[in-house]
Order: structure tokens, then sequence, then C-alpha cells
């Protein structure tokens, strides 16, 4: 008898290869950016590569792009609007303001004329198209008053256009300056807009659902918004940058409710409503900390004073070019986002713009201001 033999079986449990875990690709457009950033040399080879092909592709283009653009502007020029409905402007004691106001009430439109004091209304306070309110921009008390005497007067029109004219400037350097000179440029030429703006906004929606036109709000800014900081600017350029970047977000807002909004930037021109520079500069460096007026020198401040003052008889046109601009901004049956006026700001700070900022700041720094040296001055060329 063959005996049957039992055998045993173990089951063993090999364990299995360790799975690989998924590659995440990186996407391209990362890995070219880890590559520009990779090396100072990269990057610097990379710099001057592009803006190589920029001048020498961009110009091309910028020729039969602008060409275009050109001709279809010129050939569908509509004309100008008659009145049809009121213009709230601000900061129309002097200036551009003013100048705007009596262009507007001339042709026969309903004019709202913002002042500060109830003496600043004497050029228009005889005139039956013009009606002044007190409003200061950084008030929002007066913003509200102002805009509820509007809405009780134009309860189903509305406004049609809104100009922020408002503005501030004052000058000196960072050290020279309290924060508060800071934020009473911000105050009055960033937030001083946005607040008249929000007040504004019901009735110019009111307006633009009214289907007729369009309504505008056209904020009057400035090239310093344009160009890098200036010396002895910074903090108008810092309000008017933000004002510009703000400006164009709310262009963009606003065109489902039918509202267009428009930016003039002026370069420099004579308000008759400023200071010398030399007085503003004093102002403020007196008022300094004493280390920081032995850092300076009053003769630095002169001397620089001396130098804006000499820059500004070249560059400095008739404000009457602004406010014909303006005019058009408010009347003109064409739509434009942006008017630059100013034969330098046209032609000579939009141009700088295309530089690579390396080059921007080499001609900075070769500007007579660069070559001013303070009394403490560490770095003597």
């Amino acid at each position: 008898m063959i005996g049957q033999v039992e055998i045993m079986s173990t089951t063993v449990d090999i364990p299995s290869a360790p799975s690989k875990p998924e590659e995440k690709h990186e996407p391209l457009l990362s890995r070219l950016n880890n590559f520009l950033h990779s090396n100072i040399y990269v990057y610097i080879i990379t710099y001057y590569l592009y803006w190589l092909g920029f001048w020498l592709f961009i110009p091309v283009v910028a020729f039969f792009t602008m060409l275009g653009f050109g001709l279809y502007d010129l050939f569908t020029a509509k004309g100008f609007r008659k009145p049809c409905g009121p213009v709230l402007i601000t900061g129309c004691s002097s200036g551009f303001g003013l100048d705007l106001t009596m262009a507007l009430a001339a042709q026969g439109w309903k004019v709202y004329a913002c002042v500060r004091r109830e003496a600043d209304m004497a050029p228009f306070s005889n005139n039956p198209n013009v009606k002044g309110l007190i409003l200061d921009v950084t008030n929002e008390e007066q913003v509200r008053a102002a805009f509820a005497t509007v809405d009780g007067e134009n309860p189903e029109e509305g406004l049609y256009a809104l100009v922020n004219n408002a503005g501030f400037e004052h000058y000196g350097t960072t050290d020279w300056c309290s924060l508060d000179y800071f934020k009473v440029h911000m105050d009055v030429n960033y937030y001083g807009p946005i607040r008249v703006t929000k007040a504004a906004l019901p009735l110019l929606k009111r307006y633009g659902r009214g289907g007729s036109a369009a309504a505008r709000i056209i904020n009057i800014n400035s090239t310093s918004g344009l160009l890098p900081g200036l010396p002895l600017k910074g903090g108008y350029s810092a309000s008017k940058h933000a004002a510009e970047a703000w400006s164009n977000s709310l262009r963009q807002e606003m065109r489902h409710f039918n509202i267009q909004v428009t930016v003039v930037n002026p370069s420099w021109h004579d308000t008759r409503c400023a200071l010398p520079p030399k007085e503003k500069l004093l102002a403020v460096f007196r008022a300094a900390p004493p280390a920081v007026q032995e850092d300076y020198g009053e003769p630095y401040v002169v001397e620089a004073a001396e130098e804006a003052y000499t820059g500004r008889q070249w560059f400095t046109w008739k404000p009457e070019n602004v406010g014909r601009v303006m005019l058009w901004a408010v009347t003109a049956e064409r739509y434009r986002p942006q008017y630059i006026v100013g034969l330098d700001a046209r032609f000579v700070n939009m141009p700088f713009l295309a530089l690579p900022r390396r080059i921007m700041n080499n001609l900075e720094d070769a500007a007579p201001f660069s070559k001013m040296l303070p009394a403490a001055a560490i770095h003597r060329e």
C-alpha cells in the first residue's frame, strides 16, 4: 500500500515592487521662466535680446497698426454733442476746471461747478447755466450733500458727465516730508476721485439706462501717472500712478452700464494757481527736522528749484490747451479712453516709456538734477 504523502503547501506573500510616483510635468512656460532666472548671465543676455527683438520687430507692427487706427479715427469722427444732460466738475475755482466750466456753459450745458469756498464761485455766480456747489473731495459729508442736490434737481435724467478735476501737488524729498505729505496727495488725487465717483455712479447709471447716449467719467490725471517717479515729487507721482491704474479698472467695470471712462494726461501747464517751485520747496524744506536740513543745505534747495523752473520754461504750455481737450472729452461724439496733452508729453515722454528700464535709469542719472549735490552727499563725482 502506497501511503499518501500530504504535502503541506504554504503561501508566501511576495511584496510587490513599489510603484513609481507620478511624474509631474512642469509647464513649458514655467521651465522657461526658471531658465531665464537661473543665473545672472542668462538674465542679462536674454534681457537685451528681448529689447533688440522689440526694437527690430515692434516698429514695423506699430507703424501699420497705428496707421490703421489713425485712418479709422480720422474717418469715423462724428463731431460734437449738443447739450444732452448735466455735467458736474470738481476743482472749479481756477485753472482747468474753471476754463471747462465757462466753455460748457457758453455752449448751453447745465454745469455743476464744485469749489471749496463760497468766494470761489464769483467767476460764474451770474451765469444762468452754472450752479456752484461747495464740495471738498476729501469731505464725505460735502460730497453726499452735493450729489443729493444734483439728484433732487435731476430725478429722472441723472448725470451725463462727471469730471474729476480737483488735484493737489507739492514738492519735497522723502526725508524732508512728513507722512502727512504723502497722505494728503493720496487723499486728494486718489481717494478724492474715488469718493466722488462712488457718489456719482447711481446718477450716471440712471443716465446710461436712458439709452440716448452713454454717460461719461473724465478723470484729469497727469503724465506723472505714466512716467517713472520724478525726484521731489514722490507723493504726487505715487498718487497719480494710483489714479491711473484705478481709472483703467473703472473703465472696464463700467462699460456694462453704458458709462465711458476717459483719462486726460496733461504735462506741465501753467494753471496760475500754484506757488513758484522755489517757494514750495523752501516751505517744505524748512519744516524738515534740523538734521535733515543739515544733510542738504539751503543752497541745494535753491539750486534744485532754479533747475526745475528753468526746465519748465522750456516745457510749460498754456492751460487753454488742456481746457480744450477736456471739452472734447465731454462733448465729442466719438469716445476716446485717453487724451495726452502737451508737445513734450506726446513726442518725448511717451517714446521714453518704450525704452528699457536700464536706459531710462541712465538717462535719469545724466539729468541736471542728479548732478546737484546735497551738503552731506557721500558719492561725489
